[in-house]
């Protein structure tokens, strides 16, 4: 009978996903309003995602790889992210 052992270097499996250069994700917080006395009621929003900034530092690090070192115009950046419902 062998003896199992292990080997210097593990396998390495690699998952590539597609999707735009910039992906967001979008909060929708209904807003009720009564019928009889027409006050409108909020729905509270966590703090995290209200003071949360709208826009990530990798944003603008992918827009300027893509723009200047992949030569990408931001014209065809800004249709591909409309292709992906991003406007």
């Amino acid at each position: 009978m062998g003896r199992l052992g292990t080997e210097d270097e593990p396998q390495t499996f690699v998952r590539l996903v597609g999707g735009p250069l910039v992906t967001g994700t979008r909060f929708i917080a209904p807003i009720l309003r009564c019928g009889t006395c027409k006050e409108c009621f909020y729905t509270p929003v966590p703090d995290a995602i209200k003071e949360a900034p709208k826009y990530d530092v990798s944003v603008a690090s992918t827009l300027a790889i893509s723009r200047y070192s992949l030569g990408i115009p931001m014209y065809r950046t800004e249709q591909n992210q409309s292709m992906h419902g991003i406007l």
